[in-house]
């Protein structure tokens, strides 16, 4: 039997963010891995299709720590793909039957967590600096 070199850790995932689509047929989930530089740890977002018995990877560029279901096919999640302004979260939709993330929206703060409230609304806790502009001066475009 071969012992476990230090290395060998790097080759494991860690699973979080476990929560069931509405209709309740799919699990989605978060998988940690650490970087091969071993500075931080990549998360993608994966699903398990309870009939199916299969997992599907969702994201790859490792940066999708956390996200929501908006219904039964399609997850938010806060991600960087192309140019980010800085203090800014940008959140992405993505079909569970393949395609590229598009965006959804974006806040003008850091965001920590975000709930959905119903389809067209959520609700949000993030960091507030008090130099910046305020929220309720802002147009619903921005």
């Amino acid at each position: 039997m071969e012992r476990i070199g230090i290395n060998d850790f790097r080759l494991y995932k860690g699973l979080s963010e476990l929560s069931y689509s509405p209709d309740g047929k799919k699990l989605a989930f978060v998988a940690r891995q650490s970087k091969e530089n071993g500075k931080g740890y990549d998360a993608n977002i994966y699903v398990y299709d309870i009939a199916s018995k299969e997992t599907k990877q969702i994201t790859a560029l490792g940066d999708s720590a956390t996200y929501i279901w908006l219904d039964d096919n399609n997850l938010i999640f806060p991600g960087v793909r192309g140019d980010k302004k800085p203090g800014t979260t940008d959140f992405y939709k993505i079909s569970l039957d393949g395609g590229e993330a598009k965006k959804l929206f974006t806040i003008p703060m850091p965001v920590m967590q975000i709930k959905k409230i119903d389809g067209e609304n959520f609700a949000f806790v993030a960091k507030y600096d008090h130099n910046k502009e305020r929220l309720a001066k802002m147009t619903p475009e921005q």
